[in-house]
């Protein structure tokens, strides 16, 4: 058999496993490739280091589902990272069952630069969706008596100060679309239409052409999309993460399989030149 044949019949086991390779590897030892930061992942990284100072208040909300993990689990642990280098206070709610349980896992990271109590505290689910949200903002206490753990929270120190929506500096929403919490057009007609507070949300990759308007016209303070998004943020915070590792992994992934598309097409093409020409293929 030819070169050019062996090309053209690579086993699909020795694809599958380079491929395999491929992705595990710059998982489990990231390369750091590099990658530009791009204009939306910017800003919205300014805004929080130009607008929160030690001990402002952040509604946090962790609208994540099980299934959104790998893309909004590394946007969440950047711009917690991120929250946690400006020390301020961080009142999580969710307003998807799974969010609690979610934000339970994000937050153990963080428990030594963010204690319990004092820097954060997880309310847990806040049922409702959209007219759950408003109840909240207008009286946080009307709806939560007690945190996640049944621990009451009108004696911590992070709700200290905090009565009602006039006292959050900013919110901020890690959402996965309406699949039965408060969407992102829920976020900013509650957020930023009735009660004028900037709104910041992290997305997954898919839902980024339909909220970017709201980004655009100035409805959406930040804005962080997708993987690509959470390695860029990972970047700006100093922090390299899982988005890191997985653009890594995609980047090398994608690379594998241009190559074989290349080899193959080059097989292929001396193949077929050889049989017109009437030559014994080498």
């Amino acid at each position: 058999m030819s070169t050019y044949e062996k090309l053209q019949a690579i086993d699909k086991r020795v694809i599958y496993i380079l491929l395999a390779l491929s992705i595990a590897v710059p998982l489990l030892f990231p390369l750091g490739l590099p990658f530009s930061v791009g204009a939306e992942v910017k800003n919205s990284y300014d805004w929080i280091e130009k607008n929160l100072n030690k001990d402002d208040l952040v509604l946090f909300s962790y609208d994540i589902s099980t299934g959104a993990m790998p893309e909004l689990g590394p946007i969440t642990t950047a711009v917690m990272a991120h929250l946690a280098k400006k020390s301020v206070k961080i009142v999580g709610i969710a307003t998807m069952t799974d969010g609690v349980m979610m934000a339970r896992q994000l937050y153990a990271p963080f428990a030594k630069d963010l204690p319990y109590g004092e820097k954060f505290v997880n309310l847990g689910f806040l049922a409702g969706g959209e007219s759950g949200l408003s109840s909240f903002l207008q009286n946080p206490y009307n709806v939560f008596k007690a945190d996640a753990d049944g621990k009451p929270i009108e004696s911590m120190p992070v709700m200290k100060g905090f009565k009602d929506v006039k006292d959050i500096k900013v919110m901020i929403s890690v959402n996965c679309g309406p699949v039965g919490g408060a969407s992102i057009e829920q976020w900013v007609r509650q957020g930023f239409v009735t009660h004028k507070k900037p709104v910041w949300v992290g997305l997954n990759a898919v839902m980024a052409p339909g909220s970017m308007p709201y980004y655009r016209s100035g409805q959406l303070t930040g804005y962080i999309a997708g993987i690509r998004g959470a390695a860029e943020y990972e970047t700006l915070v100093g922090r390299a993460g899982l988005g890191t590792s997985a653009m890594d992994a995609q980047s090398i992934a994608h690379a594998l399989i241009i190559i074989f598309i290349v080899l193959g097409n080059v097989g292929m093409m001396a193949i077929k030149r050889s049989k017109a020409k009437g030559g014994a293929i080498k």
